[in-house]
């Protein structure tokens, strides 16, 4: 089997591994939103550590470097993400419950928004708005970040353990 071939079906199998490993069916939300980031994370992952050689050996030594000099300078700022992207998570159903708080009418009344913080209706929900809104976007993408450095992790050690297996079966041949 020519080494291109080989190095494509690697491809698809650790996708396949990695889907079925790691991709679980949470809720709706979560599916539609972290699913997609999830899946565009292990494409751009598989497609870009992959490296092709004339030798399948050097082929997975050369695409296992790639991935650990990735670890250690693409994805080495994905430590972040264990502080902000759960932080985000906890605080959008608390914000989500903080503006229903404010739009019913009834609350409105007895809550006086411009005594409190200085600011009108609109720039309050405005400024909230906002944050969310930013909240998500850093959730959105430390958990793509993230996906990428597990994927890569993953590839890396199936890599590795291909490589040996590899080498067992050319000793076995001589």
């Amino acid at each position: 089997m020519q080494t291109k071939d080989c190095i494509e079906k690697y491809k698809k199998d650790f996708e396949e591994e990695i889907k079925s490993l790691f991709w679980t069916s949470d809720g709706a939300l979560k599916k539609k939103i972290y699913g997609k980031v999830k899946e565009e994370a292990l494409n751009e992952i598989v497609n870009d550590v992959f490296v092709y050689d004339d030798d399948l050996l050097k082929s997975l030594n050369l695409s296992a470097a790639k991935i650990s000099v990735y670890l250690e300078t693409k994805y080495k700022a994905v430590d972040f993400r264990s502080f902000v992207a759960p932080l985000s998570r906890i605080l959008l159903p608390v914000a989500i419950s903080f503006m229903t708080f404010f739009l019913s009418a009834k609350s409105l009344k007895y809550f006086k928004i411009e005594e409190i913080f200085g600011v009108t209706l609109k720039t309050f929900f405005a400024f909230a708005l906002s944050a969310i809104v930013i909240g998500m976007l850093f959730s959105i993408y430390y958990t793509k970040v993230n996906e990428k450095k597990l994927y890569a992790i993953y590839i890396r050690d199936r890599i590795n353990f291909e490589i040996e297996r590899l080498l067992i079966q050319v000793k076995k041949e001589v």
